[in-house]
């Protein structure tokens, strides 16, 4: 019967030569959106068995990837010697323990569906620190990631930065309200987000990607604040978007990416100089209405 528990080690001997081993990749997406997309049964003894992982010191580079580890309890990176970098996406395994990240690694573990189970920093951590279980920058102006169950997430008044993938795959969630403090929203901040009905943003965004709204098939209407001049990166196609209404506040738009909102939707706008650069830049077949 294979183990319960799986030590990565640091260097491996194979025909009496002994390799180093700096670098773990696990075998499927480091997405936590995607991760979050695999719902069904459990398959292989691992999902159903492994209990503990255990990473060794001098493996630097760390991308590790589960979902549905159903007896999963720990995973530790032993004390290393370097600084090193750690990604981990991890979904619903709900024995996990609390994840500690030493002082020296940089990791942004993401954790959804996973009940007793936090991220706990050294102390020390010269990056990274937690409020309220979330995850911010030290000076705490960025906020990396939410694994809030909360229905309503209000972002904290003083965040300037909503980071890549922040709030991906938070089931939890159906309204935010982001604070005028935030000018900067990353990529994939709302992705796969498959409750999220509401977003309120605050007046200091100017650039929205629009592809941080793929696969939240919830929201139906959203409102662009009045400073709004870019949107960028597509919203997905119809597979991925479900947005009915899309209401444009902004008198001006320097970049209008549109394309992947369903020809059923209908977009407000304020005036024809925007209606005609989201006819000019977009492939956009719906109804554009000038209100």
């Amino acid at each position: 019967m294979p183990p319960d528990e799986i030590t990565v080690r640091s260097e491996i001997t194979w025909n009496g030569i002994t390799f180093p081993v700096t670098s773990l990749r696990s075998d499927t997406t480091d997405d936590i959106g995607e991760l979050t997309r695999r719902k069904g049964r459990l398959y292989g003894y691992n999902k159903e068995h492994l209990r503990k992982i255990t990473i060794e010191s001098g493996v630097q580079d760390i991308i590790l990837s589960l979902s549905h580890y159903k007896a999963l309890e720990e995973i530790v990176i032993e004390n290393p010697s370097e600084s090193i970098y750690a990604h981990f996406s991890i979904w619903d395994c709900p024995k996990l323990k609390d994840i500690y990240v030493p002082s020296n690694v940089d990791s942004v573990p993401q954790l959804r569906d996973c009940p007793n189970a936090s991220v706990i920093y050294a102390p020390d951590h010269p990056k990274y620190k937690i409020i309220d279980g979330d995850i911010y920058s030290r000076n705490e102006k960025t906020l990396y990631d939410v694994p809030s169950t909360t229905k309503k997430y209000v972002v904290k008044d003083g965040v300037e930065r909503i980071a890549f993938g922040a709030l991906a795959g938070n089931s939890n969630i159906k309204k935010i309200i982001i604070p005028d403090s935030v000018r900067k929203i990353e990529r994939k901040a709302f992705y796969n987000m498959t409750n999220l009905k509401k977003v309120k943003f605050g007046n200091s965004i100017r650039k929205i990607y629009g592809g941080s709204f793929k696969r939240c098939n919830n929201l139906k209407v959203l409102v662009l604040p009045k400073n709004i001049r870019q949107v960028t990166d597509g919203f997905g196609g119809k597979r991925f978007c479900k947005l009915k209404k899309l209401y444009i506040n902004s008198p001006k738009l320097n970049k209008a990416n549109f394309t992947g909102i369903p020809k059923t939707c209908t977009i407000y706008v304020k005036n024809a100089s925007v209606k005609k650069m989201i006819q000019k830049q977009s492939n956009f077949k719906g109804k554009i209405i000038i209100q």
